[in-house]
């Protein structure tokens, strides 16, 4: 990889946090090798890893800059030291966050980097399209093509489980961009803030994409941008992720939505409970991505108390969550009637809330 040019201009910075993902680590920092763009460099934060990846990193990719940190931050906080450290010493324009276990295009950072720079200031965050690897091996099938909502708070992997036939092959607007492959402009993450560390993991994308929203930016999709996702290559535990996702969801309602949508959270929960409970009644020991429920997986008796522990955990951190609020709408530009228009604008039809393509993000 070249030096950043002299004023920083265009140049992109990599940021990977990995966690005992040595089995895919190596694929994804040689597909960085291989980028047609070359203004950008790499940093890994290593989350405490006891899996040898870091010393793997150190041993095959020297010109790559590695950070540990001796303990397990998540991805939320091991993205933001490795922000801050970045922006603290560096001009960059550009952080582009990196799932550890997905392979890029040789094509892809140099699209998206193009894709931001003819969009100009208002766009703040873009990301490829997203598919899935099986057993290894690269497939036509979608992964995400962007993040949908819907009114509960609750976000979607748009296109997910789709056979890509050329529905997303148009440049367009999408609510936000997944951050387990997104560029975003550093200019507006100085203004709007780094991920919310108490998240830990899953969702932070989606609240920062709030944010974002929130300040009148916008996120874009940009279909000429390819790469591949082990999807749960850096899985936590199936129970506890169900437990993350379900309290997150909690918090990302509370933090952005308008009080309407707060208010009346429970009513859309329960239309999107009656969803899911048909599709299990209906999917009966077929794997459905939508509910993480499958042979081999955990039992739904205890993906329902896994979802009702997050209900708890995220009602506990109301009182938090109101404290944020406010920064939030500090940020904000937009009224709350254009903030409702962005929560109807971006929600799926309910019937693709649960649907047998399984768009419900895992």
């Amino acid at each position: 990889m070249e030096e950043a040019s002299e004023a920083g201009k265009g140049s992109v910075k990599v940021v990977i946090v990995n966690y005992n993902g040595k089995r895919y680590l190596g694929e994804c920092l040689a597909s960085l090798r291989l980028q047609d763009f070359r203004d950008f460099s790499v940093l890994v934060f290593d989350n405490g890893s006891s899996d040898g990846s870091a010393d793997l990193m150190e041993r095959e990719f020297p010109e790559m800059e590695l950070v540990r940190s001796p303990v397990n931050l998540g991805f939320a906080a091991g993205n933001n030291r490795a922000i801050e450290r970045v922006i603290g010493r560096e001009k960059v324009d550009f952080i582009f966050t990196l799932n550890n276990d997905v392979i890029l295009d040789r094509s892809c950072l140099g699209r998206l980097h193009e894709a931001m720079s003819r969009e100009g200031p208002e766009v703040w965050s873009c990301q490829p399209k997203i598919f899935l690897l099986k057993n290894g091996k690269t497939s036509g099938i979608l992964n995400n093509a962007g993040l949908e909502i819907w009114r509960d708070g609750r976000t979607f992997d748009r296109g997910l489980n789709q056979v890509d036939r050329g529905q997303f092959d148009n440049e367009t607007d999408i609510f936000g961009t997944c951050a387990g492959a997104s560029l975003y402009r550093v200019s507006v993450l100085e203004k709007v803030g780094l991920f919310d560390e108490d998240f830990f993991a899953y969702s932070e994308d989606v609240d920062i994409a709030w944010r974002g929203r929130r300040a009148g930016y916008r996120s874009v999709l940009c279909p000429g941008a390819v790469c591949y996702h082990h999807h749960g290559g850096s899985d936590i535990g199936l129970a506890w992720k169900k437990t993350l996702i379900s309290r997150n969801h909690i918090w990302v309602l509370l933090k952005n939505y308008p009080r309407f949508y707060v208010i009346l959270s429970p009513v859309f929960t329960l239309l999107r409970w009656l969803c899911l409970a048909f599709v299990l009644v209906t999917r009966t020991g077929r794997k459905d991505y939508s509910t993480g429920v499958s042979p081999g997986g955990i039992r739904r008796r205890e993906v329902l108390g896994a979802v009702l522990r997050g209900y708890w955990l995220g009602l506990k951190g109301i009182r938090a969550c109101l404290r944020k609020r406010k920064q939030t709408m500090s940020l904000t530009v937009l009224s709350e009637h254009e903030v409702s228009r962005l929560v109807r604008g971006y929600s799926v039809p309910l019937r693709n809330t649960v649907s047998n393509r399984g768009r419900l993000r895992p």
